[in-house]
């Protein structure tokens, strides 16, 4: 009997965990905040910077021709940045350029836009297929490496579980991190942080997912949106893989705080 329920008692708990999203963090707890169930109902809010993908503005974006990182497969070209009703379509391809076997697109405000606090959203699509690697993510203007703000993250051998990620350095590297599984990828969501000086909160739809609280960036960023194939984590495509692939932008957004006049 007593084997049979504590037989019991893991088989609930393994069914709570698969059911609940998941929050995980490289150094300790103190700075990560249990999920809450609550929508986000911040309105005091002005927006300041607004990317609407009806056509490539260069006042505001670079399209970079390079290749990608070291351990990935594709070469960033700027062709492959298409806009088309109203959205942005970073395109991957299974197409061979200058020694690598994918091409794809990466575009970044680096030196014509960035941030410091604020709010941020982004409505997007992320593409399905292994060894897919979409990222929305922010890198400090001044040209460090680190810290980094990923605002949404995903590989695509499973598009539903999205990463939520803080690196910064403090004589080494750390990050505080969340993943939360979204319900349909087939469909566009709007992925949300805040950013203040004492923390960063990450939303799904309005839905809070996670908060960080230590590490948190206090200088100016820039936004990279790109598309990478392969690599050490998300893998190499496959035969299943569906080339070309999507990563879709709809709408970007930058809000400030409206400051009282009480």
């Amino acid at each position: 009997m007593k084997l049979f329920i504590f037989v019991l008692i893991i088989g609930v708990l393994m069914c709570c965990t698969i059911s609940l999203p998941i929050t995980l963090q490289q150094k300790d707890n103190n700075h990560v905040q249990p999920i809450k169930n609550k929508k986000e109902t911040h309105k005091s809010w002005e927006i300041v910077w607004h990317e609407d993908f009806q056509r490539f503005d260069p006042s505001k974006w670079t399209k970079l021709q390079r290749k990608g990182n070291i351990d990935e497969l594709q070469f960033y070209l700027q062709e492959n940045a298409s806009y088309r009703d109203g959205k942005l379509y970073i395109i991957a391809k299974q197409k061979k350029h200058r020694g690598q076997q994918y091409t794809s697109s990466r575009i970044t405000t680096k030196g014509k836009f960035d941030v410091r606090y604020g709010k941020i959203e982004i409505i997007a699509k992320i593409p399905e297929g292994k060894g897919l690697f979409p990222a929305f993510w922010m890198l400090p203007s001044s040209g460090d490496e680190l810290p980094e703000i990923d605002i949404l993250e995903a590989i695509g051998s499973n598009p539903y579980k999205v990463y939520y990620v803080n690196h910064w350095e403090e004589k080494a590297k750390y990050r505080s991190y969340a993943t939360f599984k979204i319900d349909n990828v087939a469909t566009f969501h709007k992925y949300t942080i805040i950013w203040t000086k004492n923390s960063i909160h990450w939303y799904v739809d309005g839905k809070h997912i996670f908060t960080s609280k230590q590490g948190i960036p206090q200088e100016p960023m820039f936004f990279i949106l790109n598309l990478a194939v392969g690599g050490t984590w998300p893998g190499n495509p496959n035969k299943h893989t569906k080339f070309p692939s999507y990563f879709i932008i709809e709408d970007l957004k930058v809000y400030k705080k409206i400051k009282s006049s009480g």
